[in-house]
């Protein structure tokens, strides 16, 4: 089964507070629990000054631009909690020091959905502008909430942050201007997560999947490649094994004929049974593709006949044009 994109919420210091009922306050500051690198809840400041503490459970979604809360403004400013006194608290003023070094003021921070683990950080350079360093480099974080210490490898530096809409569109366009690849792209979706990028779906073939990766390698802002494409070839390939080895359907003739998504069962099966059967193994090989049975029953078949493939001309071989 295709792996796709883990789910993240962005703290954007300055971001805008928007409450079930309308805009409401501003990001000023991220409650983390140091040693567990986790974020408990984030910090913002209301009109007039005063900040509360949003429990992550408060919140529905949190991007660049804006973080939405499911209480109403009224329950910001009255129910929510004040931040708790002596919390680690990382605001727009905590430097991040990277190898011994300073290396700039934290902007934003990103968080995992499933643990409420940091994902990455965003470090504000002045005039360079803002990089993103992975919590895996994080080696310290103060209990004042003044300082995260990193640390990477020799020539591992911090990539140049770029929003998620930027760089899908720059993926979008490099794919497309590969012109041997355009066939392909109507099967392929792109997602892209604080700068890893994540392929998903089928291509005609495994030189093509590795071709659209390779072409992604020098893309600014791009932190990974998270290349989860089926290629017809492969897919074919392990369906007809797993035809070949169960005893339902062992010895009997079909032809295997994936096209971007679609597995067309074409052939000859001794019993319904078996043709059904066909239809219930080639589903369940790993993807999301749809099977197409079109395998005829015939009890005394001993060869399988020369197939039209998808393409409607003669082919012998699955999967081929």
């Amino acid at each position: 089964m295709a792996q796709f994109p883990i789910a993240v919420m962005k703290f954007r210091f300055g971001a805008t507070v928007v409450a079930s009922d309308g805009e409401a306050a501003d990001i000023v500051g991220v409650v983390v629990l140091p040693g567990q690198r986790t974020i408990a809840s984030v910090v913002v400041k209301l009109p007039g000054g005063a900040q509360v503490a949003v429990p992550v459970e408060r919140i529905a979604d949190a991007t660049a631009q804006a973080m939405r809360v499911t209480v109403t403004r009224e329950a910001l400013l009255h129910v929510l909690p004040k931040v708790p006194s002596g919390a680690t608290v990382l605001t727009p003023r905590t430097q991040v020091a990277l190898n011994g070094g300073n290396y700039g003021n934290l902007a934003q921070i990103s968080m995992l959905v499933a643990t409420g683990a940091i994902h990455h950080l965003t470090v504000r350079r002045g005039m360079s502008g803002d990089y993103l360093v992975r919590a895996s480099a994080i080696t310290d974080i103060s209990d004042d909430g003044r300082t995260v210490a990193c640390a990477q490898a020799p020539g591992a530096a911090p990539v140049a942050y770029r929003s998620d809409g930027e760089v899908a569109d720059d993926v979008q366009t490099a794919l497309w201007n590969y012109s041997r690849l355009r066939v392909d792209l109507r099967a392929v979706q792109v997602r892209v997560v604080d700068g890893e990028v994540w392929l998903n779906g089928y291509v005609s073939s495994s030189l093509n999947r590795r071709v659209m990766a390779e072409l992604l390698e020098d893309i600014k802002g791009v932190t990974a490649i998270h290349n989860e494409l089926v290629a017809d070839n492969e897919l074919a390939i392990q369906i007809a094994q797993a035809l070949a080895k169960d005893p339902r359907t062992h010895g009997q003739r079909f032809g295997v004929y994936p096209n971007l998504g679609q597995v067309y069962l074409r052939g000859l099966a001794h019993t319904p049974e078996a043709a059904l059967a066909a239809a219930e193994i080639a589903g369940q090989i790993d993807g999301q593709h749809i099977v197409v049975n079109q395998v005829v029953v015939n009890a005394t078949a001993e060869f399988l006949p020369m197939l039209a493939p998808v393409t409607n001309t003669e082919d012998v071989i699955p999967g081929g044009d």
